[in-house]
Protein backbone atom coordinates (compact mmCIF):
# COMPACT_ATOMS: atom_id res chain seq x y z
CA UNK A 1 0.00 0.00 0.00
CA UNK A 2 1.19 3.50 -0.84
CA UNK A 3 -0.07 6.72 0.73
CA UNK A 4 0.85 10.10 -0.76
CA UNK A 5 0.86 12.65 2.05
CA UNK A 6 2.02 15.77 0.22
CA UNK A 7 2.67 16.74 -3.43
CA UNK A 8 4.43 19.83 -4.72
CA UNK A 9 4.08 20.33 -8.46
CA UNK A 10 7.07 22.18 -9.98
CA UNK A 11 5.61 25.70 -10.28
CA UNK A 12 8.53 27.03 -12.33
CA UNK A 13 8.33 24.21 -14.88
CA UNK A 14 4.54 24.52 -15.12
CA UNK A 15 4.77 28.29 -15.67
CA UNK A 16 7.47 27.79 -18.30
CA UNK A 17 5.47 25.14 -20.21
CA UNK A 18 2.29 27.24 -20.12
CA UNK A 19 4.08 30.43 -21.23
CA UNK A 20 6.56 29.07 -23.77
CA UNK A 21 5.04 25.84 -25.09
CA UNK A 22 1.30 26.48 -24.81
CA UNK A 23 1.83 30.26 -25.29
CA UNK A 24 -0.87 31.35 -22.87
CA UNK A 25 -0.23 34.62 -21.03
CA UNK A 26 -0.94 34.97 -17.32
CA UNK A 27 -3.45 37.76 -17.94
CA UNK A 28 -5.74 35.29 -19.74
CA UNK A 29 -6.75 34.03 -16.31
CA UNK A 30 -9.23 31.27 -17.19
CA UNK A 31 -7.16 29.93 -20.07
CA UNK A 32 -3.99 30.13 -17.96
CA UNK A 33 -5.59 28.26 -15.03
CA UNK A 34 -6.88 25.57 -17.41
CA UNK A 35 -3.46 25.22 -19.04
CA UNK A 36 -1.78 24.84 -15.63
CA UNK A 37 -4.29 22.10 -14.78
CA UNK A 38 -3.46 20.37 -18.09
CA UNK A 39 0.26 20.38 -17.22
CA UNK A 40 -0.44 18.96 -13.73
CA UNK A 41 -2.62 16.27 -15.34
CA UNK A 42 0.20 15.48 -17.78
CA UNK A 43 2.55 14.95 -14.83
CA UNK A 44 -0.03 12.60 -13.27
CA UNK A 45 -0.33 10.58 -16.50
CA UNK A 46 3.47 10.38 -16.77
CA UNK A 47 3.56 9.00 -13.22
CA UNK A 48 0.87 6.42 -14.02
CA UNK A 49 2.72 5.26 -17.13
CA UNK A 50 6.17 5.07 -15.54
CA UNK A 51 4.97 3.66 -12.17
CA UNK A 52 7.30 6.19 -10.60
CA UNK A 53 6.68 9.29 -8.51
CA UNK A 54 7.85 12.21 -10.64
CA UNK A 55 6.39 15.17 -8.75
CA UNK A 56 8.12 16.07 -5.46
CA UNK A 57 6.08 14.11 -2.90
CA UNK A 58 6.09 12.86 0.67
CA UNK A 59 5.03 9.22 0.44
CA UNK A 60 4.55 6.37 2.89
CA UNK A 61 5.11 2.83 1.61
CA UNK A 62 3.81 -0.15 3.61
CA UNK A 63 5.53 -3.54 3.46
CA UNK A 64 4.35 -6.89 4.77
CA UNK A 65 7.42 -8.91 3.89
CA UNK A 66 10.59 -7.45 5.32
CA UNK A 67 14.23 -8.26 4.69
CA UNK A 68 17.39 -6.37 5.60
CA UNK A 69 17.11 -4.69 2.18
CA UNK A 70 13.81 -2.99 1.36
CA UNK A 71 13.36 -2.10 -2.31
CA UNK A 72 11.36 1.11 -2.64
CA UNK A 73 8.95 1.08 -5.60
CA UNK A 74 10.04 4.47 -6.97
CA UNK A 75 13.10 6.58 -7.67
CA UNK A 76 14.62 8.99 -7.08
CA UNK A 77 14.24 9.07 -3.31
CA UNK A 78 15.81 12.18 -1.83
CA UNK A 79 15.52 11.45 1.87
CA UNK A 80 13.92 9.19 4.44
CA UNK A 81 11.53 10.98 6.77
CA UNK A 82 10.76 8.01 9.02
CA UNK A 83 10.92 4.21 9.24
CA UNK A 84 8.43 2.54 11.58
CA UNK A 85 7.87 -1.13 12.32
CA UNK A 86 5.13 -3.11 14.08
CA UNK A 87 6.79 -4.59 17.17
CA UNK A 88 5.82 -7.96 18.68
CA UNK A 89 3.54 -6.10 21.12
CA UNK A 90 1.52 -4.83 18.12
CA UNK A 91 2.56 -1.20 18.60
CA UNK A 92 4.27 0.88 15.91
CA UNK A 93 7.81 1.94 16.83
CA UNK A 94 10.08 4.41 15.06
CA UNK A 95 13.42 3.05 13.97
CA UNK A 96 16.40 5.25 14.84
CA UNK A 97 17.99 6.77 11.72
CA UNK A 98 21.33 5.17 12.63
CA UNK A 99 19.74 1.72 12.12
CA UNK A 100 19.16 2.13 8.38
CA UNK A 101 20.79 3.58 5.28
CA UNK A 102 19.18 4.95 2.11
CA UNK A 103 20.81 3.94 -1.18
CA UNK A 104 19.31 5.90 -4.06
CA UNK A 105 20.03 7.17 -7.53
CA UNK A 106 17.82 8.37 -10.38
CA UNK A 107 16.75 4.81 -11.29
CA UNK A 108 16.36 2.82 -8.05
CA UNK A 109 16.18 3.20 -4.31
CA UNK A 110 16.35 0.87 -1.34
CA UNK A 111 16.90 0.97 2.40
CA UNK A 112 19.35 -1.30 4.19
CA UNK A 113 18.35 -2.05 7.78
CA UNK A 114 21.30 -2.82 10.02
CA UNK A 115 19.36 -3.63 13.19
CA UNK A 116 17.60 -6.91 14.01
CA UNK A 117 13.88 -6.15 14.41
CA UNK A 118 11.25 -8.15 16.29
CA UNK A 119 8.03 -8.02 14.27
CA UNK A 120 4.44 -8.77 15.21
CA UNK A 121 3.18 -12.02 13.75
CA UNK A 122 -0.32 -10.75 12.95
CA UNK A 123 -1.46 -9.89 9.43
CA UNK A 124 -0.97 -6.47 7.92
CA UNK A 125 1.95 -4.25 7.18
CA UNK A 126 5.02 -4.83 9.33
CA UNK A 127 7.01 -1.79 8.27
CA UNK A 128 6.24 1.73 7.04
CA UNK A 129 8.78 3.86 5.21
CA UNK A 130 8.04 7.57 4.70
CA UNK A 131 10.24 9.22 2.08
CA UNK A 132 10.55 12.46 0.13
CA UNK A 133 10.81 11.44 -3.52
CA UNK A 134 10.42 12.74 -7.05
CA UNK A 135 12.36 15.09 -9.27
CA UNK A 136 13.29 18.72 -8.62
CA UNK A 137 13.34 21.73 -10.90
CA UNK A 138 17.16 21.65 -10.68
CA UNK A 139 19.93 20.10 -8.60
CA UNK A 140 20.96 16.46 -8.14
CA UNK A 141 17.55 15.10 -9.11
CA UNK A 142 16.55 17.60 -11.80
CA UNK A 143 13.59 16.60 -13.96
CA UNK A 144 15.04 14.75 -16.98
CA UNK A 145 14.50 16.44 -20.34
CA UNK A 146 12.64 13.47 -21.86
CA UNK A 147 10.08 13.45 -19.03
CA UNK A 148 9.65 17.21 -19.41
CA UNK A 149 9.18 16.82 -23.18
CA UNK A 150 6.58 14.06 -22.68
CA UNK A 151 4.71 16.28 -20.20
CA UNK A 152 4.80 19.13 -22.74
CA UNK A 153 3.38 16.88 -25.48
CA UNK A 154 0.58 15.58 -23.27
CA UNK A 155 -0.22 19.04 -21.87
CA UNK A 156 -0.55 20.35 -25.42
CA UNK A 157 -2.93 17.51 -26.27
CA UNK A 158 -4.99 18.03 -23.12
CA UNK A 159 -5.14 21.78 -23.68
CA UNK A 160 -6.17 21.41 -27.36
CA UNK A 161 -9.14 19.14 -26.81
CA UNK A 162 -12.18 19.39 -24.60
CA UNK A 163 -14.35 16.77 -22.93
CA UNK A 164 -14.22 13.19 -24.12
CA UNK A 165 -11.74 13.98 -26.90
CA UNK A 166 -8.93 14.20 -24.33
CA UNK A 167 -6.55 11.36 -23.76
CA UNK A 168 -8.35 9.51 -21.01
CA UNK A 169 -6.02 6.70 -19.98
CA UNK A 170 -2.46 5.52 -20.04
CA UNK A 171 -3.40 3.05 -22.81
CA UNK A 172 -4.14 6.04 -25.07
CA UNK A 173 -0.84 7.79 -24.34
CA UNK A 174 0.62 9.26 -27.56
CA UNK A 175 3.39 7.12 -29.03
CA UNK A 176 5.96 9.92 -28.83
CA UNK A 177 5.24 10.44 -25.10
CA UNK A 178 5.45 6.67 -24.48
CA UNK A 179 8.82 6.58 -26.22
CA UNK A 180 10.14 9.51 -24.17
CA UNK A 181 8.93 7.96 -20.89
CA UNK A 182 9.85 4.32 -21.59
CA UNK A 183 13.40 4.64 -20.21
CA UNK A 184 11.98 5.76 -16.84
CA UNK A 185 9.33 3.05 -16.56
CA UNK A 186 9.52 0.84 -13.49
CA UNK A 187 7.95 -2.54 -14.19
CA UNK A 188 6.51 -4.51 -11.29
CA UNK A 189 8.19 -7.80 -10.49
CA UNK A 190 7.05 -10.39 -12.99
CA UNK A 191 5.80 -7.61 -15.36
Amino acid sequence: MTTILDRVYPAGIISDIVAQHLRIPEDAEVLHANACMCVRNAFDVAEAYTNRIIVDSLVTFHFEEVDTRIELPTAPVKEVEEVRYRHTDGEWRTLDSSAYQLVSDAHRAYIIISEQLAFATNQGPRIEVSVRCGYDEDGDYALPGSIRQAVMLMAGTFNSFEGDAQVGSVAELPMSARYLLSHYRILPYGG
